[in-house]
């Protein structure tokens, strides 16, 4: 936080209070564009299938007025154009040729899905090719009552964000995916901007997230407190600079995340910290050894 305190105002809440975000919301002043307005929410079913429960999902918004929501105004797209302005400093201050770090931090897809309008046709796509996980099928079917060996946990936690109706699961499904397209279209942006300041080639690049996501598996969505596939497989996608000496590779065996900032320590020629436990993949993505083998 001493080093990185901008991201302290949006990190010390459960999520971004995006109506107390001022640059939000004069970058929404900017745009012409009033407060997003929630037009459908779904919010499943709590303990007993037939309470409401108390937190919500999010779904499509609109502008507080009733008019489409932009993806301009979106949230995750307006940090992309906070990390061009940041980048676009930084070179200016730098004359372009001091070395630059940035770490853009897109909430995206995480809950409450913000879908503004233009996904419309990507809607009615992802509902055709969308079918609920066999998991779900299957505790479906045995009234999703626990299953033989399944630990008591597993129960209590469905019973706080289960979704036990077919069709709210297949909306979450949907709405998730959206949420993804989103947040890829943001980072999209960020990129064009590296490629049009003429530094994409030269910069290291580094796309992970933090956890996954049950995605109704087990008639389960959010992040858990149990080991499944679903919550500890994440996207980790390098683009190491030009001349690295790294081709297109994939790597099968598991990474941390812990071995992110001991990879870009490496990259930069900055010895890492002795108390640091992650290692470099520098030599993974060179093909010169496995995790295994540099641990």
């Amino acid at each position: 936080m001493d080093a990185f305190d901008e991201l302290d105002t949006n990190w010390n809440a459960h999520m971004p209070l995006i109506d107390r975000d001022e640059g939000y919301q004069a970058y929404l002043r900017g745009l012409g564009v009033q407060d997003a307005a929630l037009l459908a929410a779904d919010p499943g079913a709590a303990a007993g299938r037939k309470t409401p429960r108390n937190q919500e999902y999010g779904g499509w918004i609109e502008q507080s007025d009733g008019k489409p929501f932009p993806l301009e105004g979106q949230y995750s797209y307006y940090l992309s154009q906070w990390a061009e302005q940041k980048v676009e400093g930084a070179l200016a201050q730098g004359g372009g040729k001091s070395p630059l770090y940035l770490q853009l931090n897109i909430y995206d897809p995480h809950k409450p899905f913000t879908i503004p309008a233009g996904f419309d046709e990507r809607e009615q796509h992802l509902r055709k090719a969308i079918a609920l996980p066999a998991s779900y099928r299957q505790a479906a079917a045995r009234d999703f009552r626990p299953a033989p060996g399944d630990p008591p946990l597993l129960d209590v936690f469905r019973k706080q964000w289960g979704f036990y109706e077919p069709e709210a699961a297949v909306d979450f499904m949907v709405g998730n995916a959206l949420a993804m397209e989103v947040a890829d279209l943001a980072v999209d942006r960020f990129i064009q901007t590296l490629k049009r300041r003429g530094i994409y080639d030269d910069s290291l690049i580094i796309y992970t997230a933090d956890h996954g996501e049950m995605n109704c598996h087990l008639a389960l969505v959010d992040k858990g407190c149990y080991i499944h596939p679903e919550t500890q497989r994440v996207p980790l996608v390098i683009k190491p600079p030009a001349g690295f000496g790294a081709g297109n590779r994939t790597v099968e065996e598991p990474v941390s995340l812990l071995d992110i900032a001991s990879t870009v320590c490496d990259v930069a020629g900055v010895e890492p910290l002795e108390r640091m436990d992650g290692i470099s993949l520098v030599p993974c993505l060179k093909g010169e050894r496995s995790r295994k083998d540099a641990s």
